[in-house]
C-alpha cells in the first residue's frame, strides 16, 4: 500500500492506477466502477482502459467529445469544444501498457441532463454501452434536498 501511496498526487494518473490494476485483478476479475458526479466520464474511460479490452482511452474518448462538438453548433456544445478536457488534464492522462484484463463495468452518476446525454453519446460512439450505464441521480454522503439545476 506505501507503494501506492507515494504514486498517488491527487489528481488521477495511470500510474498508480496500473500498479493497483496488476494487484487486484486476480482477487477481483470483474471490477466496477461507481463514479458520483462522472462530469465528462474521464475516469470511465481511464478506468476501461485498464480493465476492459474495448480499446477506450481518455485520449480517444476527447477526441469524441470535440466531434460531438464540433458537429452541432449549439450553445452548449461551443461551450463543450472550449472546456472539453477534465479539471487535471484527465484528456492527456497516461494510456496503460497492453494488457490481458477485462470485465470491467461503469455506473456513472449524473445529475445534470447534458451530461447524462453526453455520457450516453460518448458510451455509444466507442462501443462499450453494453458495460455502461448512465443514472439519472445524484449521490451525497449527507440526507437532504437540493433543487435539481436547470439545464440550458
Amino acid at each position: 500500500m506505501l507503494e501506492l501511496q507515494q504514486k498517488w498526487s491527487g489528481c488521477s494518473t495511470t500510474n498508480w492506477a496500473e500498479l493497483a490494476a496488476k494487484r487486484l485483478a486476480a482477487r477481483y476479475p470483474a471490477p466496477i466502477l461507481v463514479n458520483v458526479g462522472a462530469n465528462k466520464g474521464y475516469s470511465a474511460a481511464a478506468f476501461l482502459a485498464l480493465y476492459s479490452q474495448s480499446g477506450v482511452t481518455p485520449q480517444t474518448w476527447h477526441r469524441e467529445i470535440l466531434s460531438i462538438a464540433k458537429n452541432d453548433s449549439g450553445r452548449r456544445h461551443k461551450y463543450l469544444h472550449l472546456y472539453s478536457c477534465g479539471h487535471c488534464g484527465d484528456c492527456k492522462a497516461q494510456v496503460p501498457k497492453r494488457h490481458s484484463r477485462s470485465g470491467g463495468r461503469c455506473h456513472l452518476i449524473e445529475l445534470v441532463k447534458a451530461n447524462r446525454e453526453l455520457l450516453r453519446q460518448l458510451a455509444n460512439r466507442s462501443g462499450v454501452a453494453d458495460v455502461v450505464r448512465v443514472h439519472e441521480f445524484a449521490a451525497s454522503n449527507e440526507t437532504r434536498v437540493e433543487p435539481q439545476p436547470s439545464d440550458p
